[in-house]
């Protein structure tokens, strides 16, 4: 599970970043790490269950289409409105945070 701990310290990053293209940058690297994160859980309780063989290379594929194609959206998400539009940083006191809108 050493992706759900790369999860982990990109999200924190994405957190300690003080300005909003570093944030930007975190918080797609973000989604690229987790977009794989249910289909190795789906693999983990295949294994645990003893159904492996039924996670083909071909099933594999398949269910990485959504994935990858997200990943793709988000990361281009400067060149269009599909996803993560209108960043800005707000601050308080105690902590600082980023808005930004999801798209259509």
């Amino acid at each position: 599970m050493l992706i759900a701990a790369v999860d982990s310290l990109v999200y924190g990053l994405h957190l300690t970043a003080s300005g909003v293209d570093a944030r930007i940058l975190y918080l797609q690297l973000t989604v690229v790490v987790s977009a794989f994160l249910p289909l190795l859980f789906l693999a983990v309780a295949l294994a645990y269950t003893g159904h492996a063989g039924w996670l083909s290379r071909a099933r594999a594929a398949a269910l990485l289409v959504i994935p990858t194609v997200n990943i793709a959206i988000v990361m281009t998400s400067r060149l269009h409105d599909l996803s993560l539009t209108g960043f800005c940083l707000v601050s308080s006191p105690f902590a600082s945070g980023m808005i930004f809108s999801a798209g259509p």
